[in-house]
């Protein structure tokens, strides 16, 4: 890096010979005017300024270069899970505050007070209040300090006859709350209590759903102006809806993004995930960004265009950078996620029944920069 550094300065830089002819003809033309009987010192500070001029060229030459590269990953061993557990503290109602807490307030009892209020602004009600235990620990993958609070619930799986139970699901499990122990940022929420049976549904139609997933959203203390980007029905009481923030008109990142299902018939919030990594778009004006011809020579002057593969879709789109079919794709542990998202175009390839079972790959160049970033396979 600091060898292509020194190449662009000095490839801005005047060689020996055009600096002196230069400094010559300044000098030249000021002992030609009635400014050369100004004092010595008078042209020197002309001399002085004129290469201060070039240093400043130069410099920002070497800033236009230094934009955002892929950086070597942090990586943390695999194989021992996501999660690096600190502390388990478990506390009564007596225990905490009543009033609402303070955002700033990152305390084992300021998040167990955030939780009950958000319980209580959602309607979850089964939840037990009256204990509830704080979990202090690291999210390996995205480096991240957390405080989960979990409550056991006072529901009881509804009585079923055993005709009624075939081919049904009944669950129980308790509900957790995740806040991001240093921003105090509303993380993650699950309680999902399967119930299958008969009942009838809270929201009777698609449209009432959509607009209590919208209710949800507005009324939760995450980042709002997100767009209605999509829902998936995984079955009929877990419907997933997703709002997502638009960096560059025409362009979603998904990375930033809140994500909630629902439950129809029950009319509750099941699970809640939250996103939080935003856009890094250094491009300036007159930056011009790669055509897909470019894009795809890239991968073949990285030896990474994929044999026996046929490319089956382009399209530019905000990406998550995670260092795979790089040279820095790291071998003695797993990267820890990118804290920032590029725009990049996303090359996909397929087998097409070449290999006995089709699989498909992706690969991120950057948009402006050509770096590769990483991919996927399927």
């Amino acid at each position: 890096m600091k060898d292509k550094i020194k190449q662009a300065y000095d490839a801005i830089l005047p060689d020996a010979e055009t600096e002196e002819r230069m400094l010559r003809t300044i000098k030249a033309r000021a002992e030609n005017t009635a400014q050369s009987k100004r004092p010595v010192a008078r042209r020197v500070l002309l001399i002085a300024a004129c290469i201060a001029l070039l240093a400043a060229v130069s410099a920002a030459g070497v800033a236009a270069y230094l934009k955002w590269s892929l950086p070597e990953p942090k990586t943390y061993p695999s194989g021992n899970g996501y999660y690096d557990v600190h502390t388990t503290e478990t506390y009564l109602q007596e225990d905490i505050p009543t009033a609402t807490a303070a955002q700033e307030d990152t305390s084992d009892e300021a998040f167990a007070r955030k939780a009950v209020d958000l319980l209580q602004m959602l309607g979850l009600t089964d939840a037990d209040t009256s204990r509830m235990t704080v979990i202090r620990q690291k999210h390996m993958g995205w480096d991240r300090e957390e405080a989960v609070v979990s409550f056991s619930t006072n529901a009881a799986p509804t009585a079923l006859t055993l005709e009624e139970q075939s081919g049904y699901l009944i669950g129980h499990s308790d509900i957790r709350i995740t806040f991001d122990a240093q921003s105090g940022y509303l993380i993650g929420l699950s309680d999902i209590q399967w119930v299958y049976g008969e009942g009838e549904p809270v929201c009777k139609t698609e449209e009432e759903v959509c607009e209590l997933a919208l209710s949800l959203y507005e009324s939760l203390p995450v980042p709002q102006g997100y767009a209605y980007y999509g829902c998936t029905k995984y079955d009929e009481q877990f419907w997933t809806y997703e709002f997502c923030n638009e960096p560059l008109e025409g362009f979603f990142n998904e990375y930033e993004m809140v994500r909630l299902s629902i439950n129809p018939v029950s009319g509750k919030l099941d699970n809640l995930v939250v996103f939080y990594v935003p856009l890094l778009d250094d491009h300036e004006e007159g930056d011009v960004p790669l055509t897909q011809a470019q894009a795809e020579a890239v991968l073949q002057a990285a030896g990474r265009a994929p044999e026996n593969m046929e490319l089956t879709g382009a399209e530019v789109k905000i990406v998550l950078p995670n260092w795979m079919f790089t040279d820095k794709f790291p071998t003695d542990g797993d990267a820890v996620a990118s804290d920032v998202t590029r725009l990049a175009w996303v090359l996909t390839y397929e087998s097409k029944g070449v290999e006995e079972f089709d699989s498909k790959m992706e690969f991120y160049v950057d948009y402006y920069t050509g770096e590769l970033l990483g991919g996927d396979y399927y």
